[in-house]
């Protein structure tokens, strides 16, 4: 918004759309909506949005958060392709499924440890990124980037043990 963009911001916790709100900046509006409740997204236009952004969001559609309550993923898929203008993006910025932090395992002086998952899930925290594409590629999408992000190594703000350790996972 602050670039100028017209910003519509969607959280189903009010909590996180009151704070963001406080922090709103530029033409931004929000709403408390449940993108899992049918029709959540009706109200808003056809080929309205130009890009349609997901933060740590996307792999409760392949790992629910309520056992037993999986959330509907092809009418988000479905609402998704809707919403986008003609040539719009979708992007999602999830955690790695190569590894899952574990930060209250460690000892203090070693406070991370590390639970690999990938192909074979045991406690089912994040799906692979094969996983998380096929359904939107068997939908029409194209993936045309893929970036693993890494901590800056440098990151004082963090402390020195866990930007080296961020550092070498994405």
């Amino acid at each position: 918004a602050r670039l100028g963009a017209s910003v519509l911001g969607v959280d189903p916790n009010s909590d996180y759309i009151r704070l963001a709100k406080q922090r709103a900046e530029g033409d931004m509006s929000f709403q408390v909506l449940d993108l899992n409740s049918p029709g959540a997204l009706d109200a808003l236009p056809t080929a309205s949005f130009d890009c349609i952004y997901m933060s740590d969001a996307l792999l409760f559609y392949f790992v629910p958060y309520e056992p037993g309550n999986p959330l509907d993923l092809k009418n988000f898929i479905s609402d998704v392709k809707r919403l986008l203008k003609p040539g719009g993006c979708f992007l999602s910025l999830e955690p790695h499924p190569v590894f899952y932090v574990q930060p209250w395992l460690g000892d203090p002086s070693r406070p991370f440890t590390v639970m690999t998952e990938y192909l074979n899930t045991k406690w089912r925290i994040n799906p692979p990124l094969a996983v998380l594409a096929k359904p939107f590629l068997e939908e029409g999408f194209r993936v045309v980037n893929i970036r693993e992000l890494a901590c800056d190594r440098e990151n004082t703000s963090v402390g020195s043990r866990a930007a080296s350790f961020a550092a070498e996972f994405p």
